[in-house]
């Protein structure tokens, strides 16, 4: 391997030795790289060369980081030593032949320490062969002579990245293929359970701690799950093989308080300059959490717009909403899972699998993923409330019984185990909202207990709860607007603020509601989301686009985060694209 003679020149003059911890506990910023490839070009985006891997080395020690090992990092949970000021943890996933032939020697040069991750059921193909799901051969990654080599150095310790994971499986009927681990196979028309997917994952890990302590003398204490998939359950399933140390790609910065079991990382790509680099790693260490400042864009859409009897028009509606969604500029959808089949305004069905409330379609799953992996961006799922008659109004009067919160946990644990999302959004009614009413603390606490299922299966997950407020021109609508955030705001990442039934989202209102949140919260805008109606007070006619961006304009002066628009009618072009999307988009709007 060449590096720059300079570059060796200082790094010998540096005279680089172990790095002795500070005395003060810090935080911890993990960085999760991929293949490093020498003087040819990236084969993949998250592949880097060695110059900009030498160049990010350079850049952390003269900036005062230290690299440490997972040792470290356990010690200081133990209480035994504290972390240097500026740790910084060196992570390589899927085990890649240039980690030996490129970066090992780099390393060695930084005595730094790092985590490899292998996937077992590559390293055991015949030489020559094909790696299944890559342009790869066996060739390209690390061989046995040398893992034991790299093992034997005290620099590189081995984590499990599953043995046949690292690949999609079927997981609807519409065939997208998901994450292996996460995904519940769709196969003979069904879909397996939960307890076979469990047992499936449990012998794959436990096959490829195996192979790892064959070539290693030890078994690996550390899981990283491929494409950073994961649940609770596979985490428990971790722990039982010995491994209650997860790498996840998370993002941010990780606090003492972070559970080991889902420790954060920042993943590096073949695009990040030495410049976007530099910027990622300040605001891990200056930003709140680690990371920058959130601004939403959400866009409200029912998936009563996209179903059809008919598959191939449903496709083709589906089409158009991800094309709507790219050209709006959105970065956030909440996808309704409910559906209203009768029309008589009640939810009555739902599009995903599940137990109790009968299903109008098996849509959730594809659209959520589509969304996702096409339009790139976060899909939350959104549900009433108060759902299907397991959860009514009388519960704001008197508790719901066992059975009733049991059968909402299991309609939400159903959604999160059938799908991926980045969270949850439960809706009050905004004819009848209830949250503002006495009595609000029961519909809240089954909330928390339904979020509390979903997180279940959702890394990463966030909770939103819609408050609906009337006309805010009284102290009494205002007094009960903030009652009602005074007991939502802590129980929640978001509440998305809206008008009620009938209540027109106009100037006054808007910045009636923006003083109600700004007195609720010391920072409305990091966790209020301002969510306007697409259709006007009588909701019988959409809403005229124009009036719908000065509402959004208004908000944006305000100086809002989050803004939402319910329900977005693309099949009958509602609103007006072009007229919106200049207000809406943050590639129009930009806020920093």
């Amino acid at each position: 391997m060449k590096i720059r003679l300079w570059k060796l020149c200082l790094i010998a003059a540096l005279g680089i030795a172990p790095f002795v911890p500070a005395q003060a506990a810090s935080k911890l910023i993990a960085l999760c790289y991929h293949e490093v490839v020498h003087n040819q070009p990236p084969s993949d985006p998250f592949a880097v060369d060695t110059r900009s891997l030498v160049d990010h080395l350079e850049w952390l020690r003269a900036h005062g980081y230290t690299f440490v090992g997972m040792n470290d990092v356990l010690a200081e949970r133990e209480g035994r030593r504290p972390l240097p000021e500026k740790a910084v943890l060196l992570t390589f996933d899927d085990g890649y032949r240039s980690l030996y032939k490129h970066v090992f020697p780099i390393l060695k040069l930084y005595k730094a320490p790092a985590v490899v991750a292998l996937v077992g059921g590559w390293l055991e193909e015949a030489k020559g062969a094909e790696i299944p799901g890559t342009r790869l051969v066996r060739e390209d990654f690390l061989m046995p002579e040398e893992i034991r080599e790299m093992q034997a150095s005290g620099l590189i310790e081995f984590a499990n990245h599953s043995h046949d994971l690292h690949r999609g499986i079927l997981a609807n009927p519409q065939g997208n293929v998901q994450p292996a681990a996460t995904a519940l196979r769709f196969e003979g028309m069904r879909y397996e359970s939960l307890a076979d997917q469990q047992r499936r994952v449990a012998t794959d890990l436990a096959r490829n701690n195996a192979t790892i302590e064959k070539l290693t003398g030890k078994k690996p204490r550390i899981m990283v799950w491929p494409y950073g998939s994961y649940s609770q359950p596979l985490l428990e399933i971790a722990r039982r093989n010995g491994m209650p140390i997860t790498l996840t790609l998370n993002d941010g910065v990780n606090e003492r308080s972070t559970p080991l079991a889902e420790l954060r990382r920042v993943l590096v790509d073949a695009n990040m300059t030495l410049t976007d680099f530099a910027n990622e790693i300040r605001v891990r260490e200056h930003e709140q959490d680690g990371l920058p400042p959130a601004f939403t864009r959400a866009m409200h859409v029912s998936l009563d717009q996209i179903y059809d009897p008919d598959p191939a028009a449903q496709e083709h509606k589906l089409g158009q909403l991800l094309d709507r969604v790219l050209e709006m500029g959105a970065t956030v959808v909440y996808l309704q899972a409910d559906g209203d089949a009768d029309g008589d305004g009640q939810p009555d069905t739902v599009y995903f699998p599940n137990r109790h409330v009968p299903m109008r379609a098996d849509l959730f799953n594809r659209a959520a993923w589509q969304l996702r992996t096409r339009a790139m961006v976060q899909v939350y799922a959104s549900l009433p409330l108060q759902s299907f008659g397991l959860a009514d109004r009388t519960m704001v009067a008197a508790a719901p019984g066992a059975r009733e919160r049991r059968l909402a946990r299991e309609l939400v644990e159903d959604l999160g185990a059938s799908a991926r999302f980045t969270g949850l959004l439960l809706r009050d009614d905004p004819g009848k909202p209830a949250l503002a009413e006495p009595g609000a603390n029961v519909l809240l606490e089954l909330a928390s207990e339904q979020f509390s299922t979903a997180r279940t299966y959702q890394p990463e997950f966030k909770s939103v709860i819609t408050v609906y407020a009337g006309r805010l021109g009284n102290d009494g609508e205002a007094s009960r607007l903030s009652d009602a955030m005074a007991k939502a705001l802590p129980r929640v990442d978001y509440v998305e603020l809206a008008p009620a039934s009938g209540t027109p989202a106009d100037e006054t209102w808007l910045r009636q509601a923006f003083a109600v949140a700004s007195a609720s919260t010391p920072q409305p805008s990091r966790k209020i989301v301002f969510g306007l109606p697409s259709r006007d007070a009588s909701g019988l006619r959409a809403l005229d686009s124009r009036s719908l961006a000065r509402a959004i304009t208004t908000l944006h002066t305000l100086g809002a985060h989050h803004i939402a628009y319910t329900h977005d009618e693309g099949i009958d072009r509602q609103p007006h694209l072009a007229t919106l999307k200049r207000a809406f988009s943050l590639r129009s709007q930009p806020e920093r």
